[in-house]
């Protein structure tokens, strides 16, 4: 078996996604394990009397290369129960910490302070009691720059989940900002920024729609000029036909009555 080198105050932390009471998305996985590769199986106990210590759980199969698997993460309703290891023939359980991620659309924060909503969660380790092909959900948009992972982990998870950044700074991002990150650098939002958002959320659309009301009505005020305009110029021009016509026919009835005397 291989070895493992791990030490205590760095728990194997697990970034997951509660699918359905049978099925667990880990997304994520950083381990405190010092070798190049590491191979790692799942296993859902849910629903079973399998004991954690039993013997189907503590069984560290070779994977289909023939590669000796070095963790076993063990789930039980809905929930990590265990991540396993083997050392020098023995298994043993190791420390973790389960981070359950937020659902999509919620609003998370960032390290910088930034807020965002959060896109659909990548398809990780689908650990279900039944096989079941969950979407891959891969991320669309590209990196945030200075955000990095925190750790080792699987090649096959990259952990990056897409991400739409509508504040910074104390500011509304618009057009929000779309990145994705990694899932270890996102923090569910809390209730109080949640309502300081919402409540510059509604001044910022209110001051667009003034502002575009406003544009409305120069807009309006332009046309009512160049209206007017154009109505004044056909005006005056059909006056002077009619005066020409009238004067004429006034000249004319004058000189005949001088010519009548």
């Amino acid at each position: 078996a291989a070895q493992k080198q791990v030490f205590a105050s760095s728990p194997v932390e697990l970034y997951t996604q509660e699918v359905d009471p049978e099925t667990h998305n880990i997304v994520q996985v950083y381990f405190s394990d010092l070798r190049d590769q590491v191979a790692v199986d799942v296993l859902n106990l849910t629903g079973t009397d399998t004991a954690l210590d039993g013997p189907e759980t503590c069984s560290f199969e070779s994977d289909a290369t023939g590669t000796a698997l070095n963790y076993k993460i063990v789930v039980r309703d809905a929930a990590v129960a265990a991540v396993l290891y083997q050392e020098d023939g023995r298994v043993r359980p190791s420390p973790f910490v389960e981070h359950r991620l937020p659902a999509a659309g919620s609003f998370v924060t960032l390290p910088d302070g930034a807020l965002g909503r959060l896109g659909q969660l990548p398809r990780g380790l689908v650990v279900a009691r039944e096989p079941r092909d969950l979407p891959e959900h891969p991320p669309q948009w590209a990196p945030a720059p200075g955000l990095r992972p925190k750790g080792k982990h699987p090649a096959e998870l990259p952990g990056l989940v897409d991400v739409s950044i509508v504040q910074r700074g104390g500011a509304v991002v618009w057009p929000h900002h779309e990145c994705s990150v990694p899932v270890c650098a996102i923090t569910a939002a809390d209730s109080a920024r949640l309502r300081q958002w919402h409540a510059q959320w509604d001044a910022h659309l209110r001051a667009r729609s003034a502002e575009a009301e406003g544009l409305a009505v120069q807009i309006e005020e332009l046309l009512a000029r160049s209206k007017a305009a154009g109505g004044s110029g056909r005006g005056s021009s059909s006056n002077g036909g009619g005066a020409a016509v009238g004067n004429g026919s006034s000249g004319g009835n004058g000189e005949g009555g001088e010519g009548g005397e």
